[in-house]
């Protein structure tokens, strides 16, 4: 019986604290996003293994354009992930970049440009990869995608793809049931011991 609820109470404490997905405190409903022109994610609520940030903006200026996708941490941990970043900045004097940020730590992971015709980020690009970093709870987490050109076709258009997202995040509340069954369960063996000596 000690064993059986020693068991249940380690389930109860390592299930549930992390996410394999856009699930529980990262559904994709919780995120905000902030940048001209059309701003989407897809799929725009609920969990999902994978979403996809995406910005259109024609004509875009010739200045730099800055877009933000974010959520709030509600648990301490490490945030890791794969991503692809595609689009098109035109063909002239382009630049591209992205980074993953979490509170005031920010992680560059594509700084790309100034191209011309036809070297990346110029003409289209396409980046991918891996990244981690730490969050606290509280940070704003997110990521920052943008770029410019000095085009006559005056677009920045851009989809990040992100996949295994594992983040932390409260634990279920069927984590918490186990953890009080666990806990009674050593209580009434405890209690049956006593009584026993």
């Amino acid at each position: 019986m000690k064993k059986l609820a020693l068991f249940m109470l380690a389930i109860a404490l390592f299930s549930g604290t992390a996410n394999a997905g856009f699930i529980g405190d990262w559904q994709l409903q919780n995120w905000t996003t902030s940048g001209p022109g059309t701003v989407t994610i897809t799929p725009p609520s609920g969990s999902a293994d994978s979403a996809t940030f995406s910005y259109r903006d024609d004509p875009a200026g010739f200045s730099d354009v800055t877009w933000i996708f974010s959520d709030v941490a509600t648990t301490g941990g490490t945030v890791s992930f794969n991503y692809d970043y595609s689009g098109n900045h035109a063909n002239f004097e382009v630049y591209a970049y992205f980074s993953v940020f979490a509170g005031s730590n920010v992680i560059s992971l594509v700084n790309a440009g100034p191209a011309n015709c036809c070297t990346s980020p110029s003409g289209g690009f396409d980046y991918s990869g891996t990244a981690t970093i730490n969050v606290n709870p509280g940070d704003t987490f997110g990521f920052m995608v943008g770029g410019s050109n000095y085009d006559s076709t005056n677009h920045l258009n851009g989809d990040l793809t992100i996949t295994d997202f594992d983040a932390p995040s409260v634990p279920e509340p069927a984590s918490f049931g186990l953890l009080v069954v666990g806990a009674a369960m050593l209580a009434f063996g405890a209690g049956r011991r006593k009584r026993a000596n």
